[in-house]
């Protein structure tokens, strides 16, 4: 009998076994793009808004699993137009992707933002700091679009016409502006928001600027063809708002006046 037993619970576990994987096996794979972007994808390649949400609409519902990509600012549009991504979050249509031949659906917007200038306060220095660039050293993100270069990202032209140092770290080009290194920096709001909480002693450090290099309109983007639409990902946006799980999420991430969705 204990025999019998033992044989019984070895074919339960198989069932159980194989009932998962089948469930696994039903999904659909959505391929979700992600570049280092803090807050949003932060330089870890690891955390960040971006793997949040994807944690968040993988426990709704068991249709579509989600799976995480890292790519490179400047290779996510190769990614997409060899379909080996399907949606990228957070992101705008004006940072290059009008410039390729892709074709893509966009969600309603879901947060707004931007970014700024940033420069090491010292005395005499105010918001005419700001009206120039191109007299100033700039330190910025490589393969960002940026406002004052009218989005154009390609390096070289970027080398030309203005006196620019590129990085691939954000807490890099606060770090350098800190310095007097360089005489501006580049950041997101967002960024600024989480680095002036984890060093509250570098606030009164930096003047920021008043205007934005530019506003964002943040959305997903789709790739046209990809495993899921526009309507199915905008319905399982719609239920994380109904439940207040992604209004939760913005709050973790001391967001939630960017939230538009």
């Amino acid at each position: 009998m204990k025999h019998l037993r033992t044989h019984s619970g070895l074919l339960s576990l198989f069932a159980l076994f194989m009932l998962v994987a089948g469930m696994a096996q039903a999904q659909t794979k959505v391929r979700v793009l992600a570049y280092p972007f803090p807050p949003f994808f932060n330089e870890d390649n690891r955390t960040g808004l971006t793997t949040d949400l994807i944690a968040l609409l993988n426990n709704l519902q068991t249709d579509y699993h989600f799976e995480l990509k890292v790519t490179s600012p400047t290779r996510r549009y190769q990614q997409f137009a060899t379909a080996r991504a399907d949606i990228i979050f957070f992101e705008m249509p004006t940072w290059g992707w009008q410039k390729t031949a892709l074709t893509f659906e966009q969600t309603r917007e879901i947060m707004k933002g931007g970014e700024k200038y940033v420069t090491a306060n010292q005395k005499g220095r105010d918001q005419s700091f700001f009206d120039d660039l191109t007299s100033k050293s700039i330190s910025a993100y490589i393969g960002y679009h940026y406002g004052f270069a009218n989005f154009n990202a390609n390096q070289d032209w970027l080398r030309q016409n203005f006196h620019i140092v590129l990085h691939n770290s954000h807490k890099r080009i606060l770090d350098l502006t800190l310095k007097n290194k360089v005489d501006i920096g580049v950041v997101t709001l967002s960024y600024l928001k989480k680095y002036f909480y984890a060093n509250p002693q570098n606030r009164s450090k930096l003047l920021i600027s008043d205007r934005f290099d530019q506003r964002y309109s943040l959305r997903t983007l789709v790739r046209t063809g990809a495993p899921i639409n526009v309507l199915q990902l905008e319905q399982l946006l719609d239920q994380l708002k109904q439940n207040k799980q992604l209004r939760g999420l913005f709050i973790a991430n001391g967001l939630e006046d960017q939230l538009t969705y």
